[in-house]
């Protein structure tokens, strides 16, 4: 049995480009609205706009909030 090598196969395989994805910020800054508000009215609201907030992923940033999107969704809507 002869056997012809396909020498085109290998060609094929390194075209193709490999996707990359950019990764997502891992967390985002909220800021008080007039530079006024308090912690607990903010993640009440972040809470009941983009869906629950696991804990440990909502922080005090100075005059704002600090939050961790748990998946892309959250990122986005973030």
């Amino acid at each position: 049995m002869d056997y012809i090598p396909n020498v085109f196969e290998s060609y094929l395989e390194n075209s193709v480009p490999k996707i990359r994805h950019i990764p997502l910020p891992g967390w985002f800054v909220v800021c008080y609205r007039n530079g006024r508000g308090n912690f607990i009215h903010a993640s009440q609201y972040l809470s009941k706009v983009i869906g629950t907030i696991p804990e440990g992923n909502l922080k005090k940033y100075g005059k704002g909030v600090l939050v961790r999107a748990k998946d892309i969704i959250q990122a986005r809507m973030l």
